[in-house]
This record gives C-alpha cells, sequence and structure tokens, in this order.
C-alpha cells in the first residue's frame, strides 16, 4: 500500500516538470467559419519581421520570435510567437517595461495586409496573460478566430 502511494505521489509531482519540458504543440489560428490557411512563406517572413521589429521595441532589448502560429484569413493576419533572448533562450524580462509583474514568454499580434504589400500591426501583446484574441473581431472587424493544435 505505501509503495502504490509513494508511486503516485512520485506522478503528482514530477507531471509539472515533466510538462515544463514537453515540446509545445504546433497550433495554428481557424476561422470560426472555415480552417484558416497557413501563411506562405513571403507572408510569414514579412509578418514576423513586422512583429519582431515591435517586439524589441517594446521590450527595449534584442529579441527574436518563435513563430508557433501564424495564420492569413484575407487581408487579416494572426501570429502567435515565443519570445527568445538574443542568446535563443527564453527571454529574461529584468530591465524591460515587463519585469514587474507575471507575463508569458508568449507574443500575439494582430496585423493587416498593406497597400503594396507587407503588414501592419493592429494590436499586439507582449507576455499576455488572457485570450486577447476573442476581443479582436468585436474591436477590430477582424474574423473570429480560435486557436486550433495538433
Amino acid at each position: 500500500m505505501l509503495r502504490r502511494i509513494s508511486v503516485v505521489a512520485a506522478a503528482v509531482l514530477w507531471w509539472p516538470v515533466a510538462m515544463a519540458h514537453a515540446q509545445p504543440e504546433q497550433c495554428r489560428w481557424s476561422s470560426a467559419d472555415a480552417a484558416a490557411p497557413v501563411a506562405d512563406a513571403a507572408d510569414v517572413a514579412a509578418m514576423l519581421r513586422t512583429a519582431g521589429a515591435d517586439a524589441q521595441t517594446q521590450l527595449g532589448k534584442p529579441a527574436r520570435l518563435d513563430p508557433q502560429g501564424v495564420s492569413a484569413v484575407g487581408d487579416w493576419g494572426f501570429l502567435q510567437a515565443r519570445i527568445l533572448g538574443a542568446d535563443g533562450n527564453w527571454i529574461d524580462y529584468a530591465g524591460t517595461p515587463f519585469a514587474d509583474g507575471s507575463h508569458s514568454k508568449s507574443y500575439v499580434a494582430l496585423l493587416r495586409r498593406a497597400a503594396g504589400g507587407g503588414w501592419a500591426l493592429v494590436d499586439t501583446r507582449v507576455g499576455p496573460s488572457d485570450a486577447l484574441d476573442e476581443n479582436w473581431p468585436r474591436q477590430f472587424a477582424s474574423p473570429p478566430v480560435f486557436w486550433r493544435c495538433g
């Protein structure tokens, strides 16, 4: 009986550690009406350039975005990325406006195709702790979207 309890206790204690090192699921945005296509390579590169510059400006230090979900629906673009420091590890918020408080290591952006090509930022967040995308359709008249993972 004691051995069974020890095995269960070990599993419960080690689960958070195992999950912290698990590979994240690949996710993409989907429209409520139809699956959103993953943006083509040129759009992904353009969105990352625009969003990456914004993330570095907000952070006030070098960083890069590791995209976890990039999609386009018509003239709307959706990006979710992990924020990495210049060394390729998770961003350290020390010395940034995000040093205080509890912030995720994510960056999210709603973009709109710009006249003449490229992408313009509509709304972004560094370290969001809520489901920002739920407000975008009402706030910006963007397509309703949700994450599809796996």
